[in-house]
């Protein structure tokens, strides 16, 4: 095992020793950072004091669509492990990152800090205004499993290592039923329609393996995988597997349902209680009727993301590019889908990489500008699927913007494959593949590089950064839009102090221990990547916020640090106190604004007019 040495501002690893200055930045509790803090967010505060967003803020404020029914309980739901859960429609809404409900009661899971992802599970009583019981120090999963309440204890920030379970009614006689002792791996529940059975996920980036919760027990029901593998859950002892060894989908003998082929179609969801089944090919969505004694049937498809109500309800979210969400309603007649240009590029290595382009129209205002500019948005990581909702950029639809969304290697949008191709090494990959989407987007879009802007959040800061470090001078683009964005890759994976190091060592690796790993990280992580100049010709936009336990705040510090070179008129960085990886409600409204406020304006180095009204 290669020898970690780090003494201040200086790491050595694998032989090699490199200096990093900002070093210092990481601990966030000096002095020093807080003075750097305060002058960010004085600097913020001047770029935006004469912004009139109140427009962009009408534009962007959705109301919460409580179409989902938890058994007696009404839901509204955001993004991943959002939720808003309400008694009746005259009752005050609660958020939740994950909930059940039976009868009079309901269990909810919920953030307690400002952000920093530490939760609490939590049983309510109908018409009681006290708490019955809560536990803290959980993950943001529940099930409730043969009278009892089940949650995942967390080892520290982000790491579910424990599951554990109590009466669900009076929160006492704790029981441990699995403990993971791998640092690698993380744990995750996923319910079915059933209160005999729930799911245990073990997973590490691409390897996952599969429990049953039963009444009192924990079976194991696909072994320990030593290989790429995936599991699409559904009914007690229903599911599907594929693995990297078998290189094809497989269900188990339980589910009783003709299923589709899975050659040309890859599994997302299945619902055997409403007979319903989703799958994916190339970032389009087919959604199926399954039944036991007839062949499928096509019930809807195109592009866009499709959310079964996850409990008891019969609505189906669909959302797509450019268009309203639909909430339809299974027994009303079957919408049509949005007609969406879809085009291919070709990466480095030959892939095609397909993107969508979703158009605005030109006529809005007097603050319309010309039909050829263009946002590029795309995520590639985690095999998760690409957001497919364009609601924060209606308002740059509205004034002529053309929104092209990216479906590179990395993001669940095509095969297991796929996702793997954009993982470890083949991280080189998605930088390649986003690079091609830009350039053939501009070429679609007849547009310049100055008139070109890239979003990524989080992990999607990879590719942004990346191509940022790469085209400096903004000969590619001319401005980056980023949201706690993943740029200091070499000095995040080699700190197993912090929560995600060594869960992710099969997403982003281990240079610490593998050298393959080291020399990897060096060919595309952002900050590694950046010239000594910083970025001179890119404007840049950067949000974050001080409790982020997914990606630190340092990394935004560090990198707008880098990129202005001494100079700061185009590159702003908003750092947000109480905040954490996820923002929600008006906040998040009054916030985008402010951000399409600035690129619309074209930046810090452009400020509009006072009072302006965008």
């Amino acid at each position: 095992m290669a020898r970690l040495q780090s003494q201040g501002q200086t790491r050595t690893l694998h032989g090699i020793t490199w200096n990093d200055d900002l070093a210092w930045m990481e601990s966030m509790d000096s002095d020093k950072w807080k003075h750097c803090v305060k002058e960010e967010q004085a600097r913020w505060a001047t770029a935006t004091k004469n912004l009139d967003t109140t427009v962009l803020e009408s534009e962007l404020h959705e109301e919460p669509v409580f179409a989902f029914t938890a058994d007696t309980i009404q839901v509204a739901a955001g993004n991943t492990l959002s939720y808003e859960w309400r008694w009746s429609p005259d009752s005050k809404g609660n958020e939740a990152s994950d909930l059940y409900s039976a009868g009079d009661y309901v269990w909810a899971v919920h953030d307690i800090s400002s952000g920093s992802e530490d939760y609490a599970i939590s049983c309510y009583k109908r018409n009681s205004d006290n708490v019955l019981w809560s536990h803290k120090g959980v993950g943001p999963f529940v099930a409730i499993v043969g009278g009892r309440c089940y949650c995942l204890e967390a080892k520290k920030t982000l790491v579910y290592y424990r599951l554990v379970s109590w009466n669900c009614l009076r929160g006492d006689d704790r029981r441990v039923h699995y403990e993971e002792d791998d640092y690698r791996y993380n744990l995750e529940i996923r319910r079915t329609h059933s209160e005999n059975a729930a799911f245990l996920l073990r997973q590490s980036g691409s390897k996952q393996d599969l429990f049953e919760i039963r009444k009192g027990a924990v079976v194991l029901l696909e072994g320990i995988s030593l290989d790429s593998s995936r599991f699409i859950t559904a009914g007690p002892g229903e599911y599907l597997c594929w693995s990297k060894t078998l290189g094809s989908w497989s269900a188990s003998s339980a589910i009783g349902l003709q299923l589709p082929s899975f050659e040309k179609e890859v599994p997302e969801k299945l619902d055997t209680m409403r007979g319903l089944c989703i799958t994916r090919w190339k970032g389009c969505r087919t959604f199926w009727s399954i039944k036991k004694r007839s062949a499928p049937k096509v019930l809807w498809k195109g592009y866009g993301s499709i959310t079964i109500d996850p409990w008891t309800g019969t609505y189906v979210r669909i959302i797509q590019p450019g268009c309203a969400t639909v909430w339809w309603n299974l027994f009303d007649p079957v919408p049509v889908a949005a007609h969406i240009p879809v085009k291919y590029a070709i990466s480095k290595d030959g892939t095609e990489v397909p993107f969508l382009i979703v158009r605005g129209s030109a006529a809005h205002s007097a603050a319309s500008r010309a039909s050829s500019n263009l946002l590029v948005v795309g995520y590639g990581a985690y095999g998760i699927p690409t957001s497919m909702s364009t609601s924060r950029w209606e308002p740059l639809l509205k004034r002529g913007f053309t929104v092209v969304i990216g479906l590179w290697r990395g993001g669940g949008d095509h095969t297991p494959e796929w996702e793997d191709e954009g993982r470890l090494q083949g991280r080189v990959k998605v930088l390649e593949d986003a690079e091609c989407v830009v350039r053939e987007a501009t070429k679609a879009v007849g547009c310049s590089p100055a008139d070109t802007i890239l979003y990524g959040r989080s992990a999607g800061g990879l590719w942004v950064g990346g191509l940022s470090a790469k085209y400096p001078n903004g000969q590619l683009f001319g401005t980056a839009y980023m949201e706690v964005p993943y740029l200091d890759v070499l000095r995040t994976v080699t700190n197993r102090s912090l929560p995600l190091t060594d869960i992710e060592t099969d997403e982003f690796g281990l240079p610490a221990i593998r050298l393959s790993d080291f020399a990897s990280v060096l060919q595309w992580s952002p900050m590694e990547n950046l010239p000594a100049g910083g970025t001179p010709g890119i404007t840049q936009i950067v949000r974050t916020g001080i409790n982020d336990s997914e990606v630190l705040a340092y990394e935004s510090m560090k990198w707008v640090t880098r990129c202005r070179g001494g100079k700061s008129n185009r590159i702003l960085l908003a750092i947000e106190d109480g905040q954490g990886h996820f923002v929600n409600g008006s906040t998040s409204s009054r916030q985008r604004a402010q951000d399409l406020a600035l690129l619309l304006s074209r930046g810090p180095e452009a400020l509009p007019n006072k009072n302006r009204i965008y």
